[in-house]
């Protein structure tokens, strides 16, 4: 009998060193790849329930009061979704990094914090296709790289660019990592948050019974989040 395969598509916020963000966030959703066309069907359906263009992106940045009934629908989709997990690790002050004391660069950390997201999700026996959000000039590299660090893990393993507007699933995994660290930048520019924005965040913690300000259990898949100090 054929392994599975997994299609884990991974999205990151405020990674950059020196972007004036404390916090930083690096997530994925992980979806059999036969149910991934059922998926984006649901979700484009879900555009067209709420008169919105199939072909619109669903980006955090881009949440406002006349599309809150959607994305919340958006949510509840995730919610019922047995076959979608969620995975992130957020990293709580990168003012605390200290690349010196750990012989390493900052793009070398960068990808231990790739790593140690995805290896709680890699399982045994199991296909994975990573699909990477394509962001900046260095994506080739940074996809030759993951691909052998992982490779150490798992060989049944491929990683892959691909832009948010090819893939819902990419788009939803923008939707929780966006909400995850959207209090922290709020409190950084400290300015009047959306409210609209602050309800979809309560809606994720209320419905999932989770906290962005807490670990989630080890045992957690539907939405597991670890707060990473600086320090390790």
């Amino acid at each position: 009998m054929e392994n599975p395969t997994i299609n884990i598509y991974c999205d990151e916020s405020c990674h950059l060193q020196n972007d004036h963000h404390k916090s930083m966030v690096i997530g994925g959703i992980s979806c059999p790849v036969s149910k991934v066309r059922d998926i984006s069907l649901k979700i484009r359906q879900l555009k067209e329930k709420h008169n919105l263009n199939r072909k619109m992106e669903i980006k955090w940045t881009k949440i406002s009061p006349a599309k809150c009934d959607f994305y919340a629908d958006l949510i509840d989709l995730y919610v019922n979704e047995e076959c979608l997990r969620f995975r992130a690790i957020k990293i709580i002050d990168k003012k605390q990094l200290n690349h010196k004391k750990f012989r390493q660069t900052h793009n070398e950390w960068y990808y231990k914090m790739y790593y140690n997201m995805l290896r709680h999700i890699l399982q045994p026996y199991k296909n994975y296709k990573i699909y990477i959000d394509i962001k900046d000039t260095i994506g080739c590299e940074k996809v030759c790289k993951l691909k052998n660090i992982l490779h150490y893990t798992n060989k049944a393993i491929d990683v892959q660019q691909i832009r948010s507007h090819e893939s819902e699933l990419l788009q939803l995994a923008d939707l929780l990592i966006g909400a995850i660290g959207y209090k922290d930048r709020i409190n950084e520019i400290n300015v009047q948050p959306s409210q609209t924005k602050m309800e979809l965040c309560n809606k994720i913690e209320c419905m999932l019974g989770v906290s962005f300000d807490k670990n989630s259990r080890y045992s957690d898949q539907k939405f597991n989040l670890f707060l990473w100090d600086g320090n390790k």
